[in-house]
């Protein structure tokens, strides 16, 4: 098969997609011919990334994903015009804090977009009546915070965890439908809005400890979009319930 058609024919929702993350594997998608449903809360950023995507068939849908009840008619209009076969959850969000500062409003919030958002996303695209037919690929955006501590990340962390371990259970729920579902976990990427705001706030001497400690550099948009599209790709008919770190070496230090 030609690379340009990869994902030909294959309909994929992505939550994050003005900026960052979200917005590299929606051009990574289109590039390879899937079509892209584009969910973000930036209305006009939104609709300047989907006029820029390769191909046709792409739309967009300004939501606020912590709408819960809008969700299902966000879904129903993304499968207007066929069923939708992937949905990557790269919307996401960061509070960094002491424990002794953090509230419960902040492991809410952070709750609501980092997980429960994306899990009401998986169990209404699984419908029958939305999802392809012949199965699907779902993949969501951890981190390698997910998968290691750090101080003043303890909510962060522990949405980003949630995700590894949901993410588990779901891919042996999902399996009988033909349904993969699977983790990525970046370590520190450059060129999003999260990192540009950390590093923002950060002396120079912090910035080259966050750079030394991904033995291969820090990473790009781009990298995670690879391997997102190797996910929602046929080529892994075979992965499912993984969390795969895509993080330049920073877990194996």
């Amino acid at each position: 098969m030609n690379e340009t058609q990869l994902l030909s024919g294959k309909t994929i929702l992505v939550t994050g997609a003005s900026a960052g993350l979200g917005k590299a594997c929606a051009e990574r998608i289109a590039r390879l011919g899937g079509r892209v449903v584009l969910v973000a809360r930036n209305g006009e950023r939104l609709r300047a990334v989907c006029e820029s995507l390769e191909g046709e068939g792409h739309t967009f849908f300004s939501q606020d994903i912590t709408d819960y009840p809008a969700l299902t008619t966000l879904v129903d209009r993304s499968a207007e015009n066929g069923p939708v076969y992937g949905f990557i959850h790269s919307a996401g969000m960061e509070i960094t804090l002491p424990l002794r500062n953090m509230r419960s409003s902040d492991y809410e919030s952070l709750f609501a977009v980092n997980v429960i958002a994306g899990f009401e996303l998986a169990r209404l695209l699984c419908a029958k009546k939305v999802r392809d037919a012949a199965g699907g690929s779902y993949i969501f955006i951890s981190s390698t915070m997910g998968l290691v501590g750090q101080s003043g990340l303890v909510g962060y962390c522990a949405s980003k965890g949630a995700l590894v371990s949901g993410v588990r259970a779901m891919a042996a729920e999902l399996s009988s439908k033909n349904i993969r579902v699977n983790c990525v976990c970046p370590g520190h990427v450059e060129g999003t809005p999260m990192s540009d705001h950390l590093f923002a706030t950060l002396t120079d001497e912090a910035k080259s400890a966050i750079s030394v400690s991904h033995p291969l550099g820090l990473g790009t948009p781009e990298d995670v979009a690879h391997a997102c599209v190797y996910l929602l790709s046929d080529q892994a008919r075979w992965v499912t319930g993984t969390a795969l770190s895509v993080d330049g070496g920073y877990t194996m230090v």
